[in-house]
């Protein structure tokens, strides 16, 4: 199952988008009855998510919110749908239907757990492409709206301009590891994939390797594997 999740990812990273549909297709069709398709088929709309295909990245949330109403991905595909959205207009450098869908995802996923990261991971993005004014109302909006979130202190940090490449590797130490901590590996996880969302390749090559040095027993230190 690996392989097949891993071969439809390359193709996304590779840019060949109708052979990564077909080869997700028949992935999908291969390991219907399979527990871990829902996850498989999260991680690949993540991939086109980060590479501007939104409606590719929407069609396989959707898919999972069909086929696995119950799942607990199915919720966070719901969100992943307008993220997509978002995320292909800023890079497509339709900043003002960007903010608009952006507010609207605001506004109708407000309780959804994931948000406050999702904005997150969003400012940086208009961050690292110059876009200073609505990172910062992003970062204020996290600190406002979501002071619990450990976002909160990052958005924080970020708008008394204290984030730097360091501080985010400095996330990737984390003292004493306990090789089962999947929080700890999601968070590096999402630096890596902070790193690769600003094409630093390398810091985020390296990012991975420590969430499948540090955290071998978690998922996403299985899902770092392929990224390397």
């Amino acid at each position: 199952m690996g392989s097949a999740m891993s071969e439809a990812m390359s193709l996304v990273v590779s840019g060949k988008f109708a052979e990564a549909k077909e080869a997700t297709a028949q992935m999908a069709a291969d390991f219907a009855n399979k527990p871990e398709l829902p996850e498989m088929l999260y991680w690949i709309a993540e991939r086109y998510e980060r590479a501007g295909r939104s409606d590719d990245a929407k069609r396989d949330y959707q898919r999972i919110i069909d086929l696995f109403p119950k799942n607990t991905l199915a919720k966070k595909a719901k969100l992943g749908i307008p993220r997509a959205e978002v995320t292909g207009l800023i890079v497509a450098k339709d900043f003002n239907n960007a903010g608009i869908a952006l507010n609207q995802m605001a506004s109708d996923f407000a309780n959804h757990p994931d948000l406050p990261e999702t904005l997150y991971w969003l400012a940086v993005r208009y961050n690292d492409i110059g876009r200073i004014e609505d990172a910062n109302r992003l970062y204020q909006q996290i600190t406002q709206n979501y002071a619990d979130s450990q976002y909160a202190s990052k958005a924080q940090t970020a708008l008394s301009g204290q984030l730097s490449a360091d501080s985010i590797k400095q996330d990737t130490k984390y003292g004493i590891r306990d090789t089962n901590d999947e929080k700890a590996a999601i968070e590096v996880y999402r630096v890596a994939r902070g790193y690769e969302d600003s094409n630093d390749f390398e810091s985020a090559g390296k990012a991975y390797e420590q969430v499948v040095k540090d955290y071998p027993a978690t998922t996403k230190g299985n899902n770092a594997i392929l990224d390397i």
